[in-house]
């Protein structure tokens, strides 16, 4: 495993992509999505969100946007938190959702 040093620095990344989230701010959040360590660090699952990655956020927030960007980058939708739930299973609205299905129809 990671030693406590490297692990808050992987973390970093998310944070910032979680505060983009949460302020609705896509400009910052794909300004985020594209820094180099952004595919390798999106995935990661934060022990504060119960073990949840940034797209679980993303759905939580019923922000179809950011559920889109996270998925072009590569974002894994079928990670599981800590109570089993992959992100599309927390999507707060019909236009999340619908942005998690445009999205698997169009990537087979």
């Amino acid at each position: 495993g990671l030693n406590q040093e490297a692990e808050w620095a992987v973390g970093l990344l998310s944070r910032a992509v979680e505060k983009a989230i949460i302020r609705r701010n896509l400009e910052a959040l794909k300004y985020l999505l594209a820094l180099p360590d952004a595919e390798t660090e999106i995935d990661w699952q934060n022990p504060q969100w119960h073990y949840r990655t940034c797209l679980h956020r993303a759905a939580s927030e019923g922000y179809p946007a950011a559920v889109t960007a996270l998925l072009e980058k590569t974002a894994d939708p079928l990670t599981k938190g800590i109570l089993n739930q992959r992100p599309y299973n927390l999507a707060a609205s019909p236009p999340t959702r619908a942005a998690f299905i445009r999205y698997a129809t169009e990537h087979p």
